[in-house]
């Protein structure tokens, strides 16, 4: 991963995270909901443990999960909540 790593977390948590209009634990929120919506398990259960450490409960990263389940099919959130429920996340 090297440079590219180190790329992607300066612009993804350096700019975009910086920029204006959202509040930290909204765009928890959007990643969380981006992720289980592609079916990024790794990056699920990363950002909702840092999502429970920084703004979000347990119980709100699972109605994230759960909200975007209509939209990008029940199989990801459902992987997503073993996941969570897991304590992987």
């Amino acid at each position: 991963t090297g440079p590219l790593y180190s790329i992607a977390i300066d612009y993804g948590y350096g700019f975009l995270w910086q920029r204006p209009g959202l509040s930290r634990r909204h765009r928890f929120i959007c990643a969380i909901a981006s992720f289980t919506a592609l079916g990024l398990d790794t990056q699920v259960a990363k950002f909702a443990i840092s999502a429970e450490r920084q703004d979000l409960t347990r119980s709100q990263v699972v109605e994230v999960v759960m909200q975007v389940a209509p939209y990008n099919g029940f199989p990801r959130s459902l992987n997503a909540l073993a996941l969570i429920d897991a304590g992987n996340a």
